[in-house]
């Protein structure tokens, strides 16, 4: 969006621009001229996608006797989560002042996760006789959660908003042919930093479940068990997955098939790239 202060009419000059990566930073194919004594507001999300809508209103009021036009710009973009749950949906905005002593050609947005990533630590039970026995995780998923949601923004000339809502839905996300091997010290099993991305959404008491299934082998023996085990996601210390935060539940699992699950340790997100993205031209 381009404004002129005074005016505080907007409008669009690049819509649905996708950017790409360059050697210094990153790009975009059509032209934008920066123009003196303007403000420029760029929106800007990831993945692309051609269901992000914009709606720009505009209208007259009046302060201390003078009319102004002003406009509200609103961005819509549909979220749906896939099945493994591995997709990442982030946004970032900037606004740049040409008539700012410190105006530079160049922009350079900070894109925050619009999801939470749900992680999972498991180990077998140390204290049992069957400790030396072999559990191997080879499916993790989550059933009983929203899937779907929408983002909205909204932008003046004076504020910024987002929101975020889910869809009242169960649904399921899980990664299979994991092949993870438990130890006493534990593991998390689907790596650093690659847990279940999910939609921001309450935690209601016996409503999400974790599902795991694992084989099993004695120690001694060449039976292989292969079982699959429910446990409710709690809900009382923490009852909310909320946007930019990462979450890591640790687990129990013991040979008669007992599953323990703790209070889960929770911890900013971040950026996708702390310092940022430049965009250049």
């Amino acid at each position: 969006e381009e404004g002129q202060p005074g005016a505080k009419e907007w409008i669009s000059i690049l819509e649905q621009e996708r950017i790409y990566r360059v050697t210094d930073g990153f790009t975009y194919d059509n032209k934008c001229y920066w123009v003196e004594e303007r403000e420029f507001f760029f929106f800007g999300y990831y993945p692309y996608s051609t269901n992000v809508t914009s709606d720009y209103e505009h209208t007259t009021v009046t302060t201390g006797g003078v009319e102004q036009r002003e406009t509200t710009a609103t961005y819509t973009m549909d979220i749906a989560i896939p099945y493994a749950a591995n997709t990442d949906f982030m946004m970032a905005q900037k606004t740049v002042d040409t008539a700012s002593p410190d105006f530079e050609p160049t922009v350079k947005m900070v894109f925050n996760h619009l999801l939470a990533m749900v992680s999972f630590e498991i180990k077998k039970d140390s204290d049992s006789e069957n400790a030396d026995d072999k559990f191997v995780v080879t499916q993790l998923g989550l059933s009983g959660i929203s899937r779907t949601g929408k983002f909205v923004a909204t932008h003046t000339d004076d504020s910024y908003t987002e929101q975020l809502t889910w869809n009242d839905e169960s649904r399921q996300v899980q990664r299979n042919n994991l092949n993870v091997e438990l130890t006493t010290a534990g593991k998390n099993i689907l790596g650093e930093d690659n847990g279940l991305l999910v939609m921001p959404q309450d935690i209601v008491e016996g409503e999400i479940m974790l599902n795991i299934t694992y084989t099993y082998q004695q120690k001694g023996t060449d039976d292989i068990l292969y079982n699959t085990k429910s446990v409710a996601i709690p809900a009382s210390n923490v009852s909310k997955w909320v946007s930019g935060k990462k979450y890591k539940y640790s687990l129990t699992l013991d040979v008669d098939n007992s599953i323990y699950i703790s209070t889960p340790t929770m911890e900013d997100w971040g950026s996708a790239q702390p310092g940022g993205i430049v965009i250049i031209k």
